[in-house]
């Protein structure tokens, strides 16, 4: 089964996506991610290119599960 839905940041939420990996393509920095489609739940892979890199307003780390 292959999904073919558009995907609409409304319906996109973080705590439904994993980093599957960082990777570099032309001397460029991605992130390769997995999550469920919003429609029909399909297993989607998502490459996207880092564009830019700012410093963030928050304390690490972001969550306490990795360490428990």
């Amino acid at each position: 089964m292959s999904c073919d839905h558009d995907l609409d940041a409304e319906y996109l939420h973080p705590g439904d996506v994993d980093i599957l990996e960082f990777h570099e393509e032309n001397d460029e920095l991605h992130v390769k991610l997995a999550l469920p489609c919003p429609e029909c739940s399909e297993a989607l892979e998502l490459d996207a290119k880092v564009e830019s890199v700012e410093e963030g307003d928050f304390e690490l780390p972001l969550s306490d599960e990795l360490y428990d």
